[in-house]
């Protein structure tokens, strides 16, 4: 299991050893910060979908972001989402998640739920 807060996401090295490893890997994890907006997460996992597709993948994320690119990734991919949401409520969600936009995260989240659910 790969957990990214071990290891700073500056690395290159460490990540590069990642993506060539994508063939020994049966499953892998990525949690910390938004996996979604980490370009090396992307470009591991377009690894993965050329190479390997079935690698069991977990992602936590805080549904905060959420793009074309990621969506098209994760048709490909057998992931599993781990949701990490600051509040259901809109007034407590806005108080701990400053600037944070409460709409498009519940948006987001409807997305998850719907692909989970799509992808078993």
């Amino acid at each position: 299991m790969l957990r990214q807060g071990r290891w700073p996401r500056e690395n290159p090295v460490f990540w590069e050893q990642i993506a060539n490893s994508v063939d020994q890997l049966r499953y892998i994890e990525f949690t910390g910060g938004e996996p979604f907006m980490i370009d090396v997460y992307l470009k591991i996992w377009e690894r993965i979908l050329k190479i390997k597709p079935g690698i069991r993948i977990h992602i936590t994320t805080n549904a905060t972001f959420l793009n074309q690119r990621v969506k098209d990734l994760l048709e490909g991919l057998h992931a599993g989402i781990i949701l990490s949401i600051d509040s259901i409520n809109p007034e407590t969600y806005k108080r701990i998640r400053i600037n944070g936009n409460f709409s498009k995260v519940m948006d987001n989240v409807e997305y998850f739920r719907d692909y989970t659910k799509r992808k078993k």
